[in-house]
């Protein structure tokens, strides 16, 4: 199996972009011999992106608070561009060493996680809608195959399609979501709140419930985000 990567960067000032790593950067690194420096990346990911013509590099260094970012780096006597704000996040370059390395630029991804507790947060709603009309199908695209469920009973169910056949089981005559928060962690979102509904079970036992929810929703390699995992709390 793969376990890493080595990213090699051409530039025409090899020293000071190396400098720039290791002083302003800090980021830890061995020395190949030479002054030859290897740096240990924090966590990355690669993008391929068609171009016509010979390509080019770009290094795209993410953090968390672009702002706070550029005034350390300020410190550091290092001028960064303008700020715009992209789909994908905020961007600004990082001016000192655009002749070295042709192009680097520095981005937050706190707005591509508020976009996805957007994302997620309309997923649980549309959850919702399918246990406000009874209508399972709705929910059945945004569980994975072998999405678990742990009832308020303490009832596991380890498929999707036993987790639908459940939901099969009960007609709701009223149910709503209360406080829904969703928290992410790269490509897995954990959306919580409260849950009311009154309804009747194939049965015909009366149901009033009040609980709260666990959900684990996970960004597949389709690029779909599905809930993988939900428990549910009863609340009394």
């Amino acid at each position: 199996m793969i376990t890493g990567a080595h990213v090699i960067i051409y530039s025409r000032d090899a020293d000071a972009d190396r400098a720039f790593f290791r002083d302003v950067l800090q980021y830890p690194h061995v020395d190949a011999g030479g002054g030859w420096l290897i740096f240990k990346l924090p966590p990355a990911e690669v993008a391929v992106h068609p171009v016509d013509g010979a390509g080019s590099q770009e290094l795209y260094l993410m953090c968390d608070d672009v702002d706070a970012t550029i005034e350390q780096l300020a410190a550091k006597g290092v001028t960064c561009g303008p700020v715009s704000d992209q789909r994908w996040g905020l961007l600004t370059t990082i001016r000192n060493f655009e002749r070295a390395l042709g192009r680097r630029a520095l981005w937050s991804q706190a707005d591509k996680g508020a976009a996805t507790q957007q994302a997620v947060a309309a997923l649980e709603q549309t959850w919702l809608k399918s246990q406000q009309t009874n209508n399972p199908e709705l929910v059945a695209p945004l569980l994975a195959d072998n999405f678990m469920l742990t009832s308020g009973e303490g009832k596991l169910t380890t498929t999707k399609a036993e987790a639908l056949a459940e939901a099969k089981s009960v007609k709701w005559s009223s149910v709503d979501y209360i406080d829904v928060k969703v928290t992410v962690f790269g490509n897995t979102a954990i959306a919580t709140g409260g849950f009311k509904g009154k309804g009747t079970a194939t049965s015909g036992k009366a149901i009033d419930e009040t609980s709260r929810f666990t959900d684990t929703w996970v960004k597949m390699l389709s690029g779909k985000w599905q809930c993988v995992a939900s428990q549910d709390t009863p609340v009394t």
